[in-house]
């Protein structure tokens, strides 16, 4: 009997410690369940912070290649300034060199102007003076038409006179050998050149 009841006293003490042993492995498989739970949790937390870091990641690989890609425009857009920087400098020398040598041209068409000017008056005192010279002269011609006209109409009375004293005198002369032809006529012992010379 003794025996029988040290058994039974030792199956309750072994079912005792199975019990308890159960209650701490069930306590363990909650524990474990709860940290399975958990990292469950964490996992999906860290997928979800993963896809996250990946639509990140593909978000600044797409902003890198856009960055590049404005990285590019904007060097072309830089080349592309210097080169128009370049050739509107090198525009700008062409200009210069184009203003001043319009200035020089102008300059060159402002001393012929004032040559022009200066060659003007010059031209202009010589033709006042030719003109002054011009009317004396031509007052002078003026006069000396008149004095010639006087001139050729005394000329044309002497021609007149001296020709009326040519017809006198051709008259005379006539008059005198016809008297002498008459005294030849009538006394011919009277022909001498004495006598003739005494008519005459």
């Amino acid at each position: 009997m003794e025996q029988l009841n040290l058994q039974l006293e030792q199956e309750v003490q072994r079912k005792s410690f199975i019990n308890s042993d159960l209650k701490s492995a069930n306590q363990q498989i909650n524990n474990l369940k709860a940290e399975e739970k958990r990292l469950r949790a964490e996992i999906e937390e860290l997928k979800q912070t993963i896809v996250k870091h990946q639509d990140s990641h593909k978000k600044y690989k797409q902003n890198a290649a856009l960055t590049v890609l404005q990285i590019r425009e904007l060097q072309e857009n830089l080349e592309s300034e210097q080169q128009f920087t370049l050739l509107y400098k090198n525009n700008n020398v062409v200009l210069k060199d184009k203003i001043e040598e319009q200035e020089r041209v102008l300059e060159m068409r402002k001393q012929n102007i004032i040559s022009l000017e200066a060659e003007r008056d010059s031209l202009s005192t010589h033709l006042e003076i030719a003109l002054t010279k011009a009317d004396s002269e031509q007052l002078a011609r003026s006069i000396a038409e008149e004095q010639c006209a006087d001139l050729e109409k005394e000329k044309t009375m002497r021609e007149l006179e001296i020709k009326e004293n040519l017809q006198r005198y051709k008259k005379d002369m006539n008059e005198k050998n016809n008297l002498i032809s008459q005294v030849h006529v009538t006394d011919p012992a009277q022909n001498t050149p004495s006598h003739a010379s005494q008519l005459i």
